[in-house]
């Protein structure tokens, strides 16, 4: 090959190489900020969430997670925590105005939405009331600021005094009072 042939087909691949190498690049930051996915991760999470009391200068629990695993996730629209359990189930610990324990959560994975206040417990959900009442579903979600438990999955509700079965149920998050939909009862009756 001659001097001018290879000249001729090198020169091309120099300048389509130079082209190809001079892109305009973002600074990682920029990049990595805009990918879904977690902020964030932590083991052994243990987080208090309070409210400030109007009335005094202090706050009041409302709301306690605990989890051997969690993630933070920033989405355009929303961030959340996920929260998982490895060897046990994660615990949500949910406190009355008072700051009094209302109900006990316990569930395989809780996402935590602080924006909106509300939290979605999924997988072998058992709950249970400060007066002993339990409710057992696969879903439900629970809203601050109306203070309610809602799902639209099979339930179950025990007391003492009663055992009650049905599909979708909203209730106060102390289950004190509640709706089941579809539903089946079997009442304890002293005699």
């Amino acid at each position: 090959m001659s001097r001018a042939t290879a000249a001729f087909v090198v020169y091309p691949l120099i300048c389509l190489t130079a082209l190809t190498a001079c892109r305009s690049y973002r600074p990682a930051s920029e990049t990595l900020g805009s990918i879904p996915g977690p902020g964030r991760e932590s083991w052994n999470v243990h987080m208090y969430v309070t409210e400030a009391d109007p009335a005094d200068d202090h706050s009041v629990p409302r709301l306690e997670l605990i989890a051997e695993y969690g993630v933070w996730i920033e989405e355009r629209d929303t961030t959340y925590q996920r929260l998982t359990g490895v060897d046990q189930q994660v615990q949500v610990v949910l406190y009355d105005s008072t700051g009094t324990v209302a109900a006990d959560i316990r569930a395989d994975n809780v996402w935590y939405y602080s924006q909106t206040r509300r939290i979605i417990a999924d997988g072998r959900v058992f709950i249970e009331s400060s007066s002993g009442r339990t409710l057992t579903t696969e879903w439900v979600e629970w809203a601050e600021v109306s203070r309610t438990i809602r799902t639209n999955r099979h339930v179950v509700i025990t007391s003492e005094q009663e055992s009650l079965e049905g599909r979708g149920l909203t209730a106060t998050e102390d289950l004190s009072q509640y709706q089941i939909g579809r539903f089946s009862a079997e009442v304890r009756v002293d005699s």
